[in-house]
């Protein structure tokens, strides 16, 4: 009876062990759960906001806008359309895909035989000690993006025809080369860059500038902070603009009011307590395309090259020819 008792106690002791056990195993299971980096397929933009591009009712907007004249930006835009290679590289990404709409030649080779706008391009510019904007632009587009005066400073130095000016309703920013502007100056931006003229809509196309606004997008009741997007469509009669987001992993193209919008661009970037703004890229890039123009390689796509070599043992000439690969 006594040996069967300890027996007994013996089994229950063991249970309890491999029940503390088994407690232990599952919470340092669903601590590790925990601690596994989070991730996202992508968020709803917010009603109270932003109007969804594919919506009925973004839908509506398109429609009104292309019987308004305010899609002149549109069309290039979207057949440029470029989602940002990294997390942070929202203003270069939009200045990417503003310079490829514009049909800009960046003289420097992109992959293959072809030239093409990419972020990596501007990787090769290294920070001009003489200018206090230029930074080291493959670091800051990796890790936490340029501020609103650092892409306007490199995109110049690059020789590219643009215009940065501030957003702010009250204060000019002092200690800066770039214009403060208010609200009725981004109104006429917007009628410049977004609408055709109605007396001579086919010569609007040709050498169109084009926006890109650098917001808070907290203001706008999305997640994050700064952001950079080009500007594709204009509503006059609804006094809204369609954003075409390059950040296209986390939220889709959106129709938001112009205030909502200016109020989103006056809010102050967090690492430089001065306002963000908006960006007029000229479609008129005369003076970069001069300034490169000894860059242009001179290879060139279906070109055949002939090499001639003698065969000594027949004393005859034979000619091969190989043509440069494409790749599309």
């Amino acid at each position: 009876m006594h040996q069967k008792l300890k027996r007994v106690i013996g089994r229950n002791a063991l249970c309890t062990v491999r029940e503390h056990v088994t407690s232990i195993m599952r919470s340092r299971t669903n601590n590790t759960i925990r601690t596994k980096k989070q991730s996202f397929h992508g968020r709803p933009l917010p009603e109270e906001t932003c109007i969804a591009f594919s919506s009925d009712q973004g839908r509506e907007l398109f429609a009104k806008a292309l019987k308004e004249g305010g899609l002149k930006s549109y069309w290039k835009l979207a057949e440029s359309f470029t989602t940002q290679s990294q997390p942070a590289a929202c203003g270069l990404a939009s200045l990417v895909m503003v310079l490829n709409a514009l049909r800009v030649d960046p003289k420097k080779v992109w992959k293959g035989v072809w030239r093409w706008w990419d972020e990596s391009l501007f990787y090769s510019h290294k920070a001009d000690k003489d200018c206090k904007n230029c930074v080291d632009i493959k670091e800051r587009n990796l890790e936490q993006g340029l501020t609103f005066e650092e892409l306007v400073g490199n995109a110049k130095c690059e020789r590219l025809s643009l215009e940065g000016y501030f957003a702010s309703n009250k204060t000019i920013v002092a200690n800066s080369s770039i214009e403060t502007k208010k609200l009725n100056h981004f109104r006429e931006v917007l009628r410049h860059t977004q609408l055709t003229s109605s007396s001579n809509s086919s010569s609007d196309d040709v050498n169109n500038d084009m926006l890109i606004c650098s917001f808070s997008r907290s203001v706008l009741k999305q997640t994050g902070t700064g952001h950079f997007s080009p500007i594709g469509g204009y509503v006059p009669s609804m006094d809204k603009v369609l954003v075409m987001d390059v950040a296209r992993f986390k939220y889709p193209s959106y129709w938001v009011d112009i205030e909502t919008l200016w109020n989103a661009m006056c809010q102050p970037d967090l690492e430089t307590w001065k306002p963000r703004g908006y960006i007029v890229v000229s479609g008129d890039q005369t003076e970069f395309e001069s300034a490169t123009e000894k860059e242009l390689l001179e290879s060139t796509c279906d070109t055949a090259s002939v090499c001639s070599s003698t065969n000594a043992t027949t004393n005859m000439t034979t000619t091969n020819t190989s043509s440069v690969l494409c790749y599309s």
